[in-house]
């Protein structure tokens, strides 16, 4: 069910939207890859394409081969490049998609064909500063520096019999800092961005209270050079909790500290020198502790003042909160019984954040705590899906989706 203000732009097959970054800088075109679930859970997609909003021109970008899928596709905020994430090619039963066997790829709207590879790998020690040695996801470039951010999970300590355990990270891409690697291993790759870890967890296995054994979720904290992340945390208890951290980073993050950005056979990536860890969030008090599903990454305001995310009420329902970026008090800005039901975006420069709840688009203003709709609710199966909510770069739109006819639609409200 569509209404008044509401556009849905045919682009034949299914089609995913990412939780962020979805729109062009000049607001006129929409990525999308074309996994063939409701939810983009099957990592099957072989196309990244885009669609024109005023004329629903479609266009190729790129499409994958040799038994490779590609998904997850985002804009950079700053030129017409996409990011996307991308699986092994030839794959075998030693290295099939996952975790620590997939990386990124750049492409240009206007060079459709044309992709760049984004980080190199190096599976061979004694490694390669610049490369790391496992798999990449989910791209996020800074709004003014040649800075990307992502998530990283290392092939050799998951492989590895000895030494540190592997655990979800963050880490960030400098832009034109190309790293070439010894292609004595078939999975090498050279890059086009030096990498380094950024967060930096401890092993499961040696951790104490207070300490992150995992990191996620991340986001860049208006246009500073730090980071809101997702840290799941040691509670006094032994219990796990996701917290909300910011990681602050440095100006120059290739400079090694106590250990090789390259890692060793038994040590993973080591974090650059400079980089300050701040827990932001500590909830394992509450009743409910803990940044809560459905699955979202975090996102902070245009000014950088204040971080979003989700977190289940005294009645277990999933509502927004904030936390000021520079430490305090997190708040509840969201009541009543339907829940936050999708990953969300601010508005680029009022306080509105656009999110799914209770079957309709929906808009909080985060300094009043005024919530409307921007869509009416329909019947069962035709309310948007729990996926992405994302502010055009001027705000006067908001890609959503809904399924019809067995297939994901791209729709865009206007914004009231």
């Amino acid at each position: 069910m569509t209404t008044a203000g509401e556009t849905v732009l045919e682009t034949g097959d299914n089609a995913i939207l990412t939780n962020f970054g979805v729109w062009s800088p000049c607001g006129t075109w929409i990525v999308f890859d074309r996994r063939s679930d409701a939810y983009g859970e099957r990592f099957d997609g072989t196309t990244i394409e885009a669609v024109h909003v005023p004329t629903g021109e479609l266009r190729q970008l790129y499409r994958s081969g040799n038994g490779a899928h590609c998904g997850a596709a985002a804009f950079f905020p700053d030129r017409d490049r996409v990011a996307f994430m991308v699986g092994p090619e030839h794959p075998t039963a030693d290295w099939t998609y996952g975790p620590t066997h997939r990386s990124g790829l750049l492409i240009d709207l206007e060079k459709p064909g044309a992709a760049l590879p984004f980080d190199a790998r190096d599976l061979l020690a004694p490694y390669t500063p610049g490369a790391l040695r496992g798999g990449s996801h989910v791209y996020a470039k800074h709004p003014t520096r040649p800075w990307v951010s992502f998530t990283y999970e290392d092939h050799v300590c998951e492989t590895a019999t000895a030494g540190e355990a592997n655990r979800r990270t963050t880490a960030l891409g400098i832009l034109d800092r190309p790293v070439a690697v010894p292609l004595a291993h078939d999975r090498n790759a050279n890059g086009s961005a030096f990498c380094v870890v950024t967060f930096p967890t401890v092993d499961p296995r040696s951790a104490k209270p207070g300490e992150a054994i995992r990191a996620c979720e991340e986001a860049w904290i208006g246009t500073t050079t730090s980071l809101a992340v997702l840290g799941d945390t040691i509670a006094a208890d032994g219990s796990i909790v996701r917290e909300v951290h910011r990681v602050d980073l440095p100006n120059d993050p290739t400079l090694a500290a106590d250990g090789p950005l390259q890692g060793t056979r038994e040590c993973r990536p080591a974090p650059p020198a400079g980089i300050r860890v701040t827990r932001l969030t500590h909830t394992e008090g509450d009743r409910f502790p803990g940044v809560a599903p459905p699955r979202h990454w975090l996102r902070s305001d245009s000014d950088g003042s204040r971080i979003g995310f989700l977190k289940r009420d005294e009645s277990g329902v999933a509502q927004f909160h904030v936390v000021p970026t520079a430490g305090g008090t997190a708040v509840q800005l969201t009541t009543g019984r339907h829940g936050i039901a999708s990953a969300f975006t601010w508005h680029p420069s009022r306080p509105w954040v656009a999110f799914i709840r209770g079957g309709a688009v929906t808009i909080l203003d985060a300094d009043t705590r005024k919530t409307w709709p921007l869509t009416v609710v329909g019947r069962a199966g035709t309310e948007p899906l729990p996926l992405a909510c994302v502010f055009s770069p001027n705000g006067d739109r908001v890609a959503f989706q809904r399924r019809a006819a067995g297939i994901n639609r791209i729709c865009v409200a206007a914004v009231a």
